[in-house]
């Protein structure tokens, strides 16, 4: 069996859940949107994590942090709020998910962390919005 890292394997998580359960123009984007993707659109980007370690010092899973947001235009902010909604239904809402299988591992739970909004302007001068939020996830290898 090949091994995939944790990192991989969660972003194979957010990439399943997030392209089954939304729905935007410039679809599910890893890391930034590629010159000419139509908005809105979702970026999915990992941010950080740190290796959970038994006493035998065996890696016992991985707390990792990622970013998922709705990008577009801030003068539609209608488009970009169903974005947002859509991709919270999709990583459980509320309640947020746990002992979901993926490719090479298993999130043992997934919640959002904390909300994530902020504008910025592109060389051309459009606005953007970025709407969404910072998801923790513990995620093992599957042995």
């Amino acid at each position: 069996m090949v091994a995939i890292s944790e990192a991989a394997s969660g972003l194979a998580f957010f990439l399943a859940r997030l392209r089954a359960g939304t729905t935007s123009p410039g679809g599910v984007q890893v890391g930034a949107a590629k010159v000419g993707t139509p908005f809105p659109c979702v970026i999915i980007a990992f941010v950080s994590g740190i290796d959970i370690i038994f006493g035998n010092g065996k890696r016992a899973f991985v707390d990792a942090l990622y970013q998922c947001k709705a990008l577009g235009p801030s003068s539609d902010p209608d488009a970009i709020v169903a974005l947002e909604g859509q991709i919270s239904d999709a990583l459980g809402g509320d309640e947020g998910l746990a002992h979901v299988d993926v490719t090479g591992g298993h999130i043992l739970n997934c919640k959002r962390q904390s909300p994530l909004l902020y504008n910025d302007i592109d060389k051309a001068g459009t606005q953007f919005m970025h709407l969404g939020g910072l998801y923790r996830v513990q995620n093992q290898k599957r042995p």
